[in-house]
């Protein structure tokens, strides 16, 4: 098993953390798991390839364009499953501020969020359906302010360099 040395992966060991328990990730650390310094989109041609049997940092859009290419993967939920919130945002001295604050509104619309699942992603909109969304997320943005999640961040980071990068 692998996971990624990215924010995802200490969003993942922090939502493991807060959902299963200190002692289910030292379990965990005793396993032979290797941390992968590269981003979930990458981590996944190592699973297609058969390098690594599986992994929990990898987005389920990924292997959703993988698996339309023909590679023989699935997705499974570990649920919750840690889930991040996009957002969009506006330079306050923008060169051309009406262009971007038009885009944003159409990355926002149901017309430009159907176009990003179109390319393998999911939209958060209620009105439109997702690609086999039907598993419990957990955002952890919305349980901690900005600077929290920062410093969240950093814990979780060091925790999974202390439990999955240490030298055995």
């Amino acid at each position: 098993m692998a996971i990624t040395s990215t924010t995802t992966g200490s969003r993942w060991i922090g939502n493991v953390l807060e959902t299963l328990g200190r002692e289910f990730l030292d379990k965990l650390a005793e396993q032979d798991i290797s941390v992968q310094d590269m981003a979930p989109a990458s981590l996944i041609n190592l699973v297609v390839s058969g390098e690594i049997p599986l992994s929990p940092t990898i987005f389920d859009a990924n292997v959703t364009l993988a698996k339309e290419k023909g590679a023989p993967v699935e997705w499974r939920p570990l649920e919750p499953v840690v889930t991040t919130v996009g957002s969009a945002g506006l330079l306050a001295r923008a060169s051309n501020p009406h262009t971007a604050l038009l885009f944003i509104d159409y990355l926002l619309s149901k017309e430009g969020q159907q176009f990003i699942m179109k390319g393998g992603l999911w939209s958060p909109r209620d009105d439109l359906g997702s690609r086999e969304q039907k598993f419990t997320k957990s955002y952890l943005d919305e349980k901690y302010s900005s600077e929290e999640m920062e410093a969240k961040i950093a814990q979780w980071e060091t925790l999974m360099r202390q439990l999955f990068m240490r030298k055995r």
